[in-house]
């Protein structure tokens, strides 16, 4: 419950932003970190995740990547699996976006980022989940972007299907006006 509050205080102060500033910045480098699975039917955190859901994270990684890229307004900036800030990150919390003091910032400062972004998919059951995006202005470390869609089903096209409609809302409200390039399907 605490978490699900956590998402939408985030959201609800992203949400007060005036997307004119955001679209006037021009090309900016961004970090897309990879997407982050909580399974909230696993007993203990400790119950390795299943295998197909983390192939659909991975995808889901791509396909929010080719989005960005595609648009022209981004610069999708690459972090080397050997970075020692993204070791730190992985070795130190469970769920990068929930990190207190903005801890992915040093990982976006170190590759010459302005924004990084977290994402990550909230699995309440098989049939419900929610796929989940916040960036941050590595300058100030505040939220200035953020959307989420909820999805019904677990299969590859429900994740597919809801990552395409997660951006096009992220583009409708901070990009209007901005052609979504469909991308292909990884």
């Amino acid at each position: 419950m605490q978490m699900v509050l956590r998402i939408l205080t985030i959201f609800l102060i992203t949400s007060f932003l005036v997307p004119s500033a955001i679209a006037g910045a021009g090309m900016q480098r961004i970090v897309v970190l990879d997407v982050e699975l909580i399974d909230e039917q696993k007993r203990s955190w400790h119950e390795p995740d299943r295998p197909e859901e983390l192939a659909r994270a991975g995808r889901m990684t791509t396909q929010i990547k080719e989005y960005l890229s595609a648009s022209r307004l981004y610069e999708v900036v690459e972090i080397d699996q050997d970075n020692p800030e993204l070791q730190r990150l992985n070795d130190s919390y469970q769920y990068i976006h929930t990190c207190p003091a903005n801890c992915e910032i040093p990982l976006a400062n170190s590759v010459s980022a302005d924004l990084v972004m977290t994402a990550w998919v909230q699995k309440i059951s098989n049939l419900i989940l929610n796929q989940n995006i916040l960036v941050k202005d590595v300058a100030t470390g505040e939220p200035v972007m953020g959307a989420f869609i909820d999805i019904r089903g677990n299969t590859d096209s429900s994740w597919r299907n809801g990552t395409r409609y997660l951006m096009e809302r992220f583009f409708k409200k901070y990009h209007p006006g901005t052609a979504i390039t469909p991308v292909n399907d990884p």
